[in-house]
């Protein structure tokens, strides 16, 4: 998971802080909907819950539930909490847990997350035993547990790490089988759209802009210029705002990818809207790709 390719392939720092913060949130709304959280918060806590629940068959409970967070298949009440530890960050004190003498719940599920949600640790820790190792806080009036030292040697609390663990790489799997299944999906698409180029080949010119396909077809057949690259001087000499200049770059590099540029600058050359100027440097380059 540490390899994920939308990382090493730069696509997120190329991305703004606006539009980081909405990808956030899309990548949220999405999670959602596939059931894996049910709030909008931080996800570590509705990750855990969706891992544990479908890594040992239980059922979640509502988020207004009192002291529990699911049923396990014995019908006893079970209470879920997790910590993602960071290098900045590697406390494993886990959120408080409150009105722990009413027993609302009869034993707790532990998870450790690294900074990638890969389980690092899970455990089993039965009501009764919390009491021994937690400490009461006046301040918070509940109880902090801490998931390191002797609670873990203690002989009533299970590790169950293998469990998440596995559950957690199938689900990995499982975006990856649903990735690569879009992505032959894609291909089938850029397939069709290649067999009827032509016929959408206007519609990209007009989203892209004749002058700038041509202004800038140089930058957009580099593969080695990278569209930060580009962004920038598009931003700078023509005022085209962010968003503008990736669709304009996105659109044009498919139409050079599908080998459509010959007959893109002739269209543009034949449309009789462009200035003289710019029609010699169309002409200029249908000789320089033939």
């Amino acid at each position: 998971m540490k390899n994920n390719h939308l990382i090493s392939d730069g696509l997120l720092t190329s991305l703004s802080v606006l539009e980081l913060l909405s990808l956030h949130s899309e990548i949220l709304t999405e999670l959602r909907s596939r059931d894996v959280i049910r709030t909008k918060n931080n996800p570590v806590g509705d990750y855990a819950e969706w891992l544990v629940s479908e890594a040992l068959g239980m059922t979640l409970l509502s988020n207004s539930s009192a002291g529990a967070d699911a049923i396990d298949s014995d019908g006893l009440k079970v209470q879920i909490k997790a910590r993602r530890v960071t290098p900045d960050n590697p406390s494993r004190q886990l959120s408080a847990l409150r009105n722990y003498e009413a027993a609302d719940f009869d034993y707790l599920i532990a998870v450790i997350f690294d900074e990638a949600y890969n389980v690092l640790d899970g455990y089993k820790i039965p009501h009764e035993v919390i009491r021994d190792y937690a400490r009461h806080s006046d301040h918070v009036n509940a109880h902090i547990i801490n998931l390191k030292g002797a609670i873990l040697s203690d002989p009533r609390v299970i590790s169950i790490k293998e469990n998440l663990a596995v559950s957690n790489s199938a689900s990995a799997n499982e975006a990856s089988i649903q990735t690569s299944c879009l992505e032959a999906g894609e291909n089938v698409l850029e397939q069709q759209e290649r067999i009827t180029g032509h016929a959408t080949l206007v519609e990209h010119l007009k989203a892209i802009g004749m002058e700038c396909f041509v202004n800038y077809y140089p930058h957009f057949a580099d593969s080695n210029l990278s569209s930060a690259d580009i962004i920038e001087q598009m931003h700078s000499c023509e005022g085209y705002t962010e968003k503008s200049c990736r669709t304009r770059i996105s659109k044009a590099r498919k139409v050079i990818r599908d080998g459509l540029s010959i007959e893109a600058l002739t269209l543009i050359a034949n449309s009789g809207r462009i200035q003289d100027s710019v029609k010699k440097e169309v002409l200029k380059l249908i000789r320089d790709l033939k």
